[in-house]
């Protein structure tokens, strides 16, 4: 959607029409609510950054919304460049027992876990 500038042109169309309350204008804010819902980063950070004269449409939280949440994203980021802990994983004895109990011999593709052979 960014490379190929897919978003100018919905900018442009809500501009023309953010006086109207038509079925265009609401498909376009449903798609700027999409993108806020479920916090797009790339693209909120894309629209922050290039569409500026959408903080003219008030009557809508949305484009306030967009722009607060772009600032959350960039502390947001800024805190995790701060601490960026090292989990290190080792493995317990548990973890090898329980390991080599699995089988590892492959017939027809099956793997024979749980055989029971004492049924026969």
């Amino acid at each position: 959607m960014i490379n190929n500038q897919m978003i100018t042109p919905i900018v442009e169309v809500l501009m023309k029409n953010k006086d109207f309350d038509n079925l265009v204008t609401s498909a376009i804010l449903e798609f700027f609510d999409f993108i806020k819902k479920e916090n797009l980063k790339v693209l909120i950070a894309h629209i922050t950054e290039n569409f500026e004269n959408l903080h003219q449409i008030t009557y809508v939280s949305t484009f306030k919304a967009i722009w607060a949440l772009q600032q959350n994203n960039i502390e947001r980021t800024k805190s995790e460049d701060v601490v960026s802990p090292v989990i290190v994983h080792k493995k317990s004895s548990e973890e090898d027992s329980e390991f080599s109990q699995i089988p590892t011999t492959m017939v027809g593709g099956i793997v024979p876990y749980g055989d029971d052979d004492d049924d026969e």
